[in-house]
């Protein structure tokens, strides 16, 4: 009996430990749970509604401006806002608006500067040439065309932009522009062999390359034509392995790059071509993993930067695509962004 009694203490005392033990398990447990909803919720909970088609996209340094657009949002119609993307943190942040919305808007940088060339808002076609200041906010008149245009491509070269084919709102154009930031002057210095609109426009090696687009009857054209940005004399001309409109590329490494498209039917073709060789070598090199109709690709140190195209995860719709390729390892990784406080 005395012997039961004086277990009484110490197995109280066990109970109490282990009740403290089970609840410090449990507090622990808690802790760990919420820090794992904030550090894997982090990206949810601050992830802005950016949902929207039809932008315009440029690129300096390690950020990119998605410009513009349809919203997806019932009601809110066609878009001002001028949004900056870190590509490194993966952060998004509103720096400031067009003069007035603008539809797929022909976009590019240059000297730290974005440009908007023409473009298409409120039922016209415009001429102004519009700059944006992204680190002051200031959005200006710079220039304008000579004569009013959008559906074309735009790329920057040797402190100049470039401006080649479009659409005027009744006639389909070949014209190749230049603009000077420097004088705010443009003029027309050559022309393609036929006139187009949603083609892609790059730079590559000192020359310009216009691929793909459609001409004035809506039929795919497959030709890559190139230009001397001195003359805009044509110098020579290849083919894409099929036609196709509103495909996107971009140059890297002096290396060209176009992404999807649509001819007959949406295409989900990767398709590489060596300018450098005589005649170029153009090769189909990978897919996508869908067919899409992206809104652009650009060029951001060692990689390709695809925006636009349809998640395959609904929950992701509240902001729209981008994706990063490798051209070495022909990788593509899909990216989200969180707000930028």
């Amino acid at each position: 009996m005395k012997q039961k009694t004086r277990l009484r203490p110490l197995l109280r005392t066990l109970r109490t430990k282990t009740h403290d033990g089970t609840l410090l398990i449990y507090v622990a447990v808690l802790v760990i749970a919420l820090v794992a909803v904030f550090y894997f919720g982090r990206t949810v909970i601050r992830k802005p509604w950016i949902a929207r088609d039809d932008f315009g996209v440029a690129a300096f340094g390690e950020r990119a401006y998605v410009i513009g657009g349809t919203s997806r949002v019932p009601d809110e119609g066609t878009l001002d806002e001028i949004l900056e993307l870190d590509m490194t943190r993966q952060t998004v942040r509103l720096v400031g608006r067009l003069p007035r919305p603008a539809l797929f808007p022909p976009s590019g940088a240059l000297d730290g500067n974005v440009y908007v060339v023409g473009g298409a808002g409120g039922g016209a076609y415009r001429d102004e040439i519009v700059r944006i200041d992204p680190e002051m906010g200031d959005v200006t008149v710079a220039g304008r065309l000579p004569g009013p245009r959008g559906l074309c491509g735009v790329i920057a070269l040797d402190g100049r932009l470039y401006c080649g084919g479009g659409w005027d709102g009744t006639m389909c154009l070949d014209e190749v522009v230049v603009f000077d930031p420097g004088t705010g002057e443009s003029m027309i210095i050559g022309r393609l062999p036929s006139p187009r609109y949603n083609l892609a426009f790059v730079a590559a090696e000192g020359r310009l390359y216009a691929m793909g687009g459609e001409d004035k009857d809506g039929t795919t054209l497959d030709e890559i034509v190139e230009l001397d940005p001195a003359t805009g004399a044509v110098l020579r001309i290849g083919y894409l392995p099929s036609p196709r409109s509103r495909l996107v590329a971009c140059a890297a490494d002096g290396v060209v790059f176009a992404f999807g498209g649509k001819g007959d039917e949406t295409l989900d073709e990767i398709v590489r071509v060596k300018v450098g060789q005589d005649p170029m070598e153009i090769e189909t090199i990978g897919r996508l993993p869908e067919a899409s109709l992206l809104n652009a690709a650009v060029a951001i140190e060692d990689r390709i930067f695809l925006f636009g195209g349809t998640w395959l995860r609904r929950e992701r719709d509240r902001q729209f695509m981008v994706r990063a390729f490798h051209p070495d390892t022909l990788g593509l990784r899909s990216m989200e962004f969180r707000g930028d406080r």
